[in-house]
């Protein structure tokens, strides 16, 4: 097969693995429920992937997901076993897509992704910077969609108000009693920051194209 870019600097060549693994509950590994190998196209040094490019690859998470049940089931009927065993799917950040949270929902199995890291990390260390598991650009919408001071970026964000923050987007009151935000509020509320992010990256790629906000109508032949 032909081999694609493996790094950022585009010098190093190879193919990409997405390899899961099936464990049982002790952590012992059972075998392989899915594996996909493809290669990125050729790309210049210094450019970013394309996007259809960025959304194929994290397809693979759904991809994994259906693999894995499809290869559990035809596992239990070769052992003459009628009930599969409960799936959770253990996935990292990249995962955290409104698909791949629906594909889990739609098959009725569990993931441990973002959201229970989010929730986790707001108890452990809430006072901690909220850029150890946000990327920069969410650290800055939320704290322009949310902060209250005149200079948003005044004070550093914190996990602990992040989590909130994204807990309010998902629907979460904050009222006195509430607790912190569920899991699945959490999952909205990443689900409609992903959306805000996107927005923002487009809001940025057309101040830098400065597109006008009429655009221009050609005159006809004998008129001003």
């Amino acid at each position: 097969a032909e081999l694609g870019p493996i790094d950022s600097g585009f010098l190093a060549k190879g193919v990409h693995i997405h390899t899961s693994l099936v464990l049982n509950t002790n952590g012992v590994v059972i075998g392989i429920g899915a594996q996909q190998i493809w290669t990125r196209p050729p790309q210049s040094a210094g450019l970013k992937p394309e996007k259809e490019d960025e959304a194929r690859e994290s397809h693979k998470w759904i991809m994994g997901i259906e693999q894995v049940d499809e290869s559990l089931w035809e596992a239990i009927h070769r052992n003459g076993m009628t009930t599969p065993p409960r799936q959770i799917h253990i996935a990292d950040r990249e995962a955290d897509t409104y698909e791949a949270l629906q594909t889990l929902d739609d098959m009725g199995q569990s993931g441990v992704i973002r959201s229970v890291q989010l929730r986790d990390a707001a108890r452990s260390e809430p006072q901690a910077p909220a850029t150890r598991i946000l990327t920069e650009e969410e650290c800055r919408i939320l704290q322009l969609k949310y902060s209250k001071h005149a200079d948003p970026f005044r004070v550093p964000l914190t996990i602990g108000q992040a989590v909130l923050w994204i807990g309010r987007l998902g629907g979460h009151q904050n009222r006195k009693g509430d607790g912190m935000p569920g899991v699945r509020t959490l999952w909205r509320g990443l689900h409609d920051l992903n959306i805000l992010v996107e927005g923002y990256r487009v809001g940025a790629a057309t101040k830098k194209l400065r597109i006008p906000r009429e655009i221009p109508r050609k005159k006809e032949n004998g008129k001003g």
